[in-house]
This record gives C-alpha cells, structure tokens and sequence, in this order.
C-alpha cells in the first residue's frame, strides 16, 4: 500500500468534522473522539446539506440527552465550518446565553489552537468576543446567542439550534413554547442565507416543542414552507409511528443505521466497560415516568402504551362489509378559521349490537361560510336516519348555533351535546369500549379520511391531562359513544330464587352476555 503524502495526510485530517475530532480528540476531551454509527449517519445528511449551496436545507436531528449530538454540532462542526469556509458566518442558539457563549468559547479556543495547523486561519484580534468572533482576513466567524438573543442585521450561513428547552418546566410551559415558534418566525428564520443551511439539534420534550411545531406544520393542507429533513435516533429501536408492519414484516426491519427493532443505539452510555450494552438506557427507563422516557429517549413525545386509546385494541372492517346499524349519530365540533386555528370535525358513529363503527370523519379548515356548506352537504350525503349533533359551549352561543343548524338543516334530528365534565371524563366510556375492542375503524387506505392521522391522535391521549394538541375527532367521537351507549337496549339478566348466583357468577353471567 502506498504511502500518503503529508499533503494527503492534511487533507484527511481536516476532510470532515469527525476526522477533525479523531485527531484533537485526545487532546480537547481527555480521550480518543469515537465514530458512533448514528453520528456517521447525521454527519452523511449534514455536511451533504452544508456542501448544496445551490439550495437551502433544513434538518431536524432528535437523539436522547448526553450521547454526543451538542459535542459533535455545537464545537465540531463550527470548528469545521469557519476553517474550511472562513468567510461564512455561523450562527448557534441554544436555550440560554451562557450555554451558547460556552460554546463560542469552545470554537474560538479550537481556532487559537489548531486553526492555523489545520486551516491556516486564526482570530481577527478586533473581534474576539466569546459571543461573536470572526476569522482574520475575513468577515465570517461565529455569532453564540441564547434564544430570542439579538441577531437582527447579522447573516447566517448555517444556524444551528441546538436544545432550546432546557427542562420539563419549560416543556410544560404553553408560553414558552409559543415564544420559540414565535422567534423562529419572526426573527432566526430571516436570517438563513440563500443557498444556507439550518441544523436544528433536540431531545423531544413535548409534542409542540419547536421541533415537533415545523414537523406538524408540514403535514398541513397546502404547506409551502421549509421542508425539513427529520433524523431520529431512539435509544432503541423502532419504528415510526407512521409505519404500519407485521410481525414478519418486523422481524426484518431495520432503521437507518442498521439497527434491528429493539436494539440499542450504540454511543458512549452502550460501550461502558463490564455491562451489557443495553443495560444504562434500560436502568433509566426502569427508573423513570414512561410520557418521559417516550419523549427524552425514543424522541415520541407520547407514550405508545399506557394511555386511553391503545393502538393494539383498535379493531377494522371492510367499508364494503359494514354490518347493520342499529342507530347512528354525526357529532359535529364547529371552528370558523380558513386555512390555520382549530378543525372542524364531523363524526359518523354508528352502533351494531355490542360494536361501535366509526363510519366517517370530515375534518377541514374552512371560514364560517364553508363550514355551513360542508355540514349541509354532508347530511344531505348523511341521510335522514342519523342524528346530528353540535357540540355545545357553555354560554348563549352555542344555544344560538345549534338553533341555526336547526332551522338550516329541515327534516333532520338536530340535538344540542352539552359540554359538562373534562375531555378525559367525556372521553371515559368511549376509551373503555376501545379497550374492550369493541371500537371499528376503517381498514387503512380503504376511505377518504385519515384513519392513520385518528389513530395517531388518539394514541396521544393520556388520561392524565397529557392530550394531543388537536383532540376534536376524539371528543366527536366521544360524544356520538356517549349517544349511543345512552340509548341502547340494554338486556338485564334478573336471578330467581331457584337459580341464585353468588356475585361473582352473576358477573361472569353479565360479562359472557356483553352486557359489562
């Protein structure tokens, strides 16, 4: 094998952020930097984004805390960066400013070490601030702020956004939140040069978090804005929600880094010497609320068990095998916001003996004007023989609404639902039914309506307050089960003297009757 030249030798060093770590790693962080296969992966997508600069890039990566994601995009990469492209400016938000000054202390240190060794470059002496450096010679550099911090009038070739909540009271916090999806609008997303490149780097702490507000916003009817590409990496393997597999099907599943379902990511916390290299993630799990470890280290800020709908229990039908109804109900959630706000949602509940039928859910954005029109083309689509429903708010509007619907829709049953109790309470029986798989859905892909998008939606509702930030097709359909199991028939078993029962038979009679 031939020699390399020290030309050759150079230029590996410095051809990637992590040769650059293989060769000051040692040095910098008191051992050798080690090549973990998902940081390989995210470095593939992201230095292919940083390189296209014919085009802006948007990447989410979602990895559980501590296992190297901020050493690798926080002092790597804008090490690397501002030496290979000293005209560049990087700039990197966190969640507080001492965070993001940490970092630029980080990256400017590197720079008066190895800059000129690796990159020929060094500090400009009249620019040396930890917050905002720049490169000699050049106006690039590295601006480190905390979020909301100023960077009006400052350019950015790539902005990194690494982990801007910094704790489960900030994920908690509705305001929080909303000033983070506020500052990427308002202020950090001006600021990406065309042809830049944004890395936004997070461990998942709630389902609207900034990471999970853009992914929702994506999916939105007639999305026209960044296409982000999102990298997750779970502590153990599995699936995305999205995809729907066999068991057979599971088996020879693999994620994107090669990992079968279940296994273990491997990183600093999987390689810890004389422990099985599941073993500190299943220690942490076993040792902490499972909403929490769902969103921190699968990066699903809900849990796929425990809460009130399991995907498990859902049953399906053939849309050309509907039984027989005995009755039904449209239970409609009215919101007047064309284009953003709530949903309208309209569910058609149907009853077959002791089996619940989710016919059909219309859910669309529309102003006041089309919200009227769709529900009057869908009862005329309806028939007479269902119910329809409005839910009810408190308060004299409600009153009033209903009462239009009422007059509108000539020859239907139009009924008010009263919203009395919580989401969780309403929700109660409807939950109790589906964990009985007593509840029927479409088979996927069989319908015109999202049976994907209503499982999801329900997966997230905990029962402890925890819901989905859009819960109107659960509480539609909570309220038609509460109209249905209302009304029913049900048939009482009464014991004579002849054949009395001790308490616990009389259950087991009632149970194999369907009646509990």
């Amino acid at each position: 094998m031939t020699a390399l030249t020290p030309e050759q030798e150079h230029l590996q060093r410095i051809a990637l952020p992590s040769r650059v770590g293989q060769y000051i790693g040692q040095e910098v962080f008191g051992e050798p930097y080690v090549m973990f296969p998902f940081v390989a992966y995210a470095e593939q997508r992201i230095v292919d984004a940083i390189m296209d600069t014919d085009h802006e890039r948007y990447l989410i990566i979602n990895a559980p805390p501590q296992v190297g994601k901020s050493t690798y995009c926080g002092i790597l990469l804008p090490f690397w960066i501002t030496g290979m492209f000293p005209h560049w400016q990087v700039m990197y938000i966190s969640y507080s400013d001492d965070f993001s000054t940490a970092r630029g202390k980080d990256v400017r240190a590197l720079h008066q070490l190895y800059g000129k060794e690796l990159f020929g470059t060094a500090i400009d002496p009249d620019f040396t601030s930890a917050t905002d450096w720049r490169t000699a010679k050049s106006r690039g550099g590295m601006l480190s702020v905390g979020i909301g911090g100023l960077i009006t009038g400052r350019p950015g070739h790539v902005i990194i956004i690494d982990d801007l909540i910094k704790n489960a009271q900030e994920a908690s916090s509705a305001a929080t939140k909303r000033t983070h999806l506020a500052e990427w609008d308002g202020t950090i997303n001006r600021r990406i040069q065309p042809g830049g490149t944004v890395i936004m780097i997070a461990t998942r702490w709630a389902e609207d978090d900034l990471s999970g507000a853009l992914i929702e916003r994506m999916k939105q009817p007639g999305y026209t804005g960044p296409q982000w590409e999102v990298i997750e990496f779970p502590a153990f393997a599995e699936p995305s929600d999205d995809v729907e597999l066999s068991d057979e099907e599971l088996e020879s599943w693999r994620d994107i880094i090669g990992r079968e379902f279940g296994e273990v990511l491997d990183c600093r916390f999987s390689r810890i010497p004389n422990r099985a290299p599941e073993d500190f993630f299943t220690l942490v799990r076993a040792g902490m609320d499972l909403y929490a470890w769902s969103c921190l280290y699968q990066q699903k800020p809900s849990a796929r068990e425990g809460g009130m709908f399991p995907v498990v229990n859902w049953q399906f039908y053939d849309p050309n095998e509907v039984p027989p109804m005995d009755r039904r109900v449209r239970l409609w959630d009215l919101a007047a916001t064309e284009g953003g706000g709530d949903w309208t949602v309209g569910s058609l509940v149907g009853k077959s003996g002791s089996n619940i039928y989710v016919l059909d859910v219309r859910r669309f954005r529309k102003s006041a004007g089309g919200v009227q029109d769709e529900v009057v083309k869908t009862a005329a689509r309806d028939g007479y023989t269902p119910k329809i429903k409005f839910e009810e708010e408190k308060g004299g509007s409600g009153k009033s609404v209903t009462e239009a619907y009422r007059r509108l829709l000539t020859g239907h049953v139009v009924e008010a639902a009263k919203a009395e109790g919580d989401k969780e309470s309403r929700a109660t029986p409807y939950s109790a039914e589906q964990n009985k798989r007593r509840v029927f859905l479409p088979r996927i892909g069989t319908v015109d309506w999202d049976v994907k998008a209503f499982i999801e939606e329900h997966r997230k509702m905990m029962g402890d307050g925890r819901r989905p930030k859009h819960d109107d097709q659960i509480d539609t359909v909570a309220y038609a089960v509460l109209e249905l199991l209302g009304h029913g028939n049900v048939e009482m078993w009464i014991p004579s003297e002849e054949t009395w029962m001790s308490a616990e038979q009389q259950m087991n009679v009632l149970l194999s009757r369907g009646a509990l």
